[in-house]
């Protein structure tokens, strides 16, 4: 007894001591959620430092120690809904992630997983890394232009049973020339940014067998950060607001009209097809990264990729 004690002792002072910023008064609140929720955060505590990747996690990212503690994600969600978030989300990426993926991005490097084609125009890249603010949730999606810019970003976090959460997608970094967007709609024949990655995150959930997204509304959001798109986006790409401050996202892509005239047919289907390649280049690092210079080809489609089996609760209730 008096051994356990000892050690819960040593692994809690451990971690307060890496996790300990700002000023004494920010220390005391801190303090104070601490022993509020002492049995969770005991259990935390031992569940980080019982896994290899979770303890690399937390000693990159101290702020990891104790992120429940607070409003995360969505003002709607109880601290004891944080943790299962959290809990559910790190195990994700030990069970699914490739293993070079998993360490680059548990140790904050960022990856580029994709490199995009566009037509008469030089190429946009996909990375994924860790946000810079935490608060909306664990992993960054960045479409870039060649300057490493970002045209589009989202934040995402596999949360188990609360499913795919998108935490926040905005468009292009705000000092950036509107000029850098034109081109990319040029070079895609018509699809935009932020709607590449609300594609790109339903492969990802079709990919993994995930059976729900949900964005989180504006008035919910923790986001420190530059203000995330407003929620007629997520309307219009046919999102439900429900009770809990989110958005129930349709899986697949909403069914549009035909053009008439055969020149925007024509552009409609290279439009498509190039939403496909970029969903399948992304759905194939998951299979195997890295893949080196990964190539284009017009056949990719989402339909030819593997589908696991259908993602199953969280890990720990």
């Amino acid at each position: 007894m008096i051994g356990e004690a000892k050690a819960t002792y040593a692994l809690w002072l451990r971690a307060w001591r890496a996790g300990r910023t700002g000023s004494p008064l920010h220390s005391e609140v801190r303090l104070y959620r601490w022993l509020r929720h002492f049995p969770q955060q005991v259990r935390w505590l031992e569940y980080l430092q019982g896994s290899e990747a979770l303890r690399r996690a937390a000693e990159a990212d101290p702020k990891l120690y104790d992120r429940w503690h607070r409003p995360y994600i969505s003002r709607h969600f109880g601290a004891h809904e944080r943790l299962r978030i959290i809990d559910a989300h790190y195990d994700f990426l030990s069970s699914r992630f490739p293993k070079r993926m998993r360490e680059r991005i548990i140790k904050g490097h960022d990856i580029r997983v994709a490199m995009l084609r566009l037509e008469n125009a030089v190429p946009a890249y996909l990375h994924l890394r860790k946000p810079v603010d935490g608060n909306a949730g664990e992993l960054g999606i960045y479409l870039l232009n060649e300057y490493k810019e970002a045209l589009a970003s989202c934040v995402v976090t596999f949360a188990g049973a609360q499913g795919l959460l998108i935490g926040s997608i905005q468009g292009a970094w705000s000092y950036m020339a509107e000029e850098s967007t034109r081109e990319f709609v040029r070079g895609s024949c018509g699809l935009h940014p932020k709607d590449l990655l609300l594609s790109l995150i339903r492969a990802l959930a079709h990919c993994h067998g995930i059976e729900e997204i949900r964005a989180v509304a504006r008035t919910a959001r923790i986001s420190r950060g530059p203000v995330s798109s407003d929620d007629s986006f997520l309307q219009a790409h046919g999102g439900l607001l429900t009770e809990a401050g989110c958005y129930d996202m349709p899986l697949d892509e909403p069914l549009y009209p035909q053009a008439t005239s055969q020149r925007r047919r024509l552009l409609e289907q290279r439009r498509e097809a190039f939403r496909r390649e970029a969903c399948a280049l992304l759905v194939r690092a998951f299979d195997g990264y890295p893949h080196g210079a990964v190539e284009q080809t017009r056949t990719a489609t989402i339909e030819a990729t593997h589908r696991p089996a259908a993602f199953g609760t969280m890990a720990r209730a």
